[in-house]
């Protein structure tokens, strides 16, 4: 974790209120590589009560270019003023952050879920499995409606089969991602690997689908975050103690430190 300048290479729009930004930055030394799953902190400048650095999910990075990739949708103060940036402008980041996902030991099939925003953080693990050799990748994605499916380009590029549902029907099948996820469960059995980020509710369907069918599942939790650090507590989530048992015999973890890659059965979805 370094707090380091950042200078944009661009900062491009891909849709309507998604943009992509490209930054070269120094975030780690030799034989220390950013993973995917892992995040940056960004200091927001430009507009007064933009206090809090914004948390972006890692979409792409390479070590040899020093570079990093960002998606983010403009939903705020922060995310406006980001939108405004320009190549030649520099930010202020905190990277890499957080614990990234764990690869399967062996090869074997993997399905990876986003939703929303979430999809940038299995852009960066579909890149990640393929270049360590697994070839039997799939990746679904869910959005609201066609103008919210993102990534689904660049993870057919990077060597996924993708899937799309949307809320409305307008892209890929009509309904959630989980129905989409679970038809392939129930065909794959239990020798696959699941990733996912994106929404809470999404999230607990995926545990409940992957429980049923014994398939491992690590998910990206989308916490509040103020410091991104784990000093000021406002990310904490219930987890199961290790020896297991109720909910009500529980542990809070820090999302942006000890996260915010957890294994699905560790959380507590109330």
């Amino acid at each position: 974790m370094k707090q380091i300048k950042a200078k944009i290479i661009s900062n491009s729009r891909i849709k309507p209120s998604y943009f992509k930004m490209v930054m070269r930055a120094r975030t780690a030394g030799p034989g220390e590589p950013v993973r995917a799953g892992q995040f940056i902190n960004v200091r927001v400048t430009g507009r007064a009560g933009v206090l809090l650095r914004k948390p972006l999910s890692i979409y792409s990075a390479c070590g040899k270019e020093h570079s990093i990739e960002v998606l983010y949708k403009v939903v705020g103060r922060g995310t406006e003023v980001l939108s405004r940036k320009a190549g030649g402008d520099e930010l202020d980041i905190i990277a890499p952050l957080g614990n990234g996902y764990e690869l399967p030991k062996k090869p074997q099939p993997v399905i990876l879920i986003g939703g929303g925003t979430g999809t940038a953080s299995i852009h960066f693990l579909a890149e990640t499995l393929i270049e360590a050799g697994f070839s039997d990748v799939k990746a679904l994605i869910g959005a609201r409606d066609r103008e919210n499916v993102i990534c689904e380009k660049d993870l057919n590029k990077a060597g996924c089969e993708v899937q799309v549902a949307t809320d409305d029907g307008s892209k890929g099948i009509r309904g959630y991602v989980s129905c989409l996820f679970e038809s392939l469960a129930a065909s794959a059995g239990p020798s696959m690997a699941v990733y996912a980020c994106g929404p809470r509710p999404m999230l607990r369907e995926v545990v409940r689908i992957s429980r049923k069918f014994k398939v491992p599942c690590q998910v990206s939790l989308e916490e509040y975050m103020a410091c991104g650090v784990g000093a000021c507590m406002s990310c904490v989530v219930k987890t199961r103690k290790p020896s297991g048992g109720s909910s009500k015999q529980f542990v809070y973890k820090r999302v942006c430190s000890e996260g915010p890659v957890f294994d699905g059965s560790e959380i507590i979805w109330e």
